[in-house]
């Protein structure tokens, strides 16, 4: 069962950020940032909420049980609909939470957008696992491609793909869709469509 939580992060200001915490089992725990702080003195670690002993504690306290609320509605909704609960959901539902999201926040959930950062920030793009800097010619090539298939993609079903939608439903609604209506064969339909997921 998940549950949800808070707890400070030490830094050497007098106020201490508010982590919210998702755990999703064992072994499973995305934390991010809630945007807000407070005196360690004022934080009450046996609740791991602020102590309600003024006025600012007491709206704190209620933000954060507002945030926690939130959280568990959007999870629900979030499981029902298939999307992939991570760290980039979770900062999303909190700025959300308290309206905080802008146009600019917005666009940053598409795969379109995140693809062109991949694309731009390629030559300096760190390789995971190694110490190696910068991607191949051909992997930034593959890269330009899904963006160009996304975009065709999304002008078809007349609407932007978002990065909480990618999961295994859009793969195969992807797959299907290179294979019908653009008549690619098996092999380069699986590849297209699992490079994206």
């Amino acid at each position: 069962m998940a549950t949800v939580n808070f707890r400070l992060r030490k830094v050497s200001q007098d106020k201490h950020p508010i982590l919210v915490y998702l755990s999703l089992g064992r072994d499973k725990i995305i934390q991010v940032k809630t945007s807000f702080s407070i005196s360690p003195d004022d934080w009450s670690i046996s609740t791991k909420r602020p102590k309600q002993n003024n006025d600012t504690n007491k709206k704190l306290f209620n933000d954060l049980k507002k945030l926690d609320s939130y959280v568990f509605d959007k999870l629900n909704e979030s499981n029902s609909k298939g999307e992939i609960i991570n760290r980039y959901w979770l900062e999303t539902i909190v700025e959300n939470c308290f309206n905080r999201m802008g146009k600019s926040d917005e666009s940053n959930n598409l795969l379109t957008v995140q693809t062109q950062f991949i694309i731009d920030n390629a030559p300096t793009h760190k390789i995971k696992g190694t110490s190696n800097i910068g991607l191949s010619e051909n992997r930034v090539k593959g890269y330009v491609t899904f963006l160009n298939l996304i975009i065709r993609y999304e002008k078809d079903i007349k609407k932007n793909v978002r990065l909480t939608e990618v999961d295994k439903i859009f793969v195969d609604k992807l797959v299907n869709w290179l294979m019908t209506k653009n008549n690619y064969s098996v092999n380069y339909s699986g590849k297209r469509g699992l490079r994206g997921a």
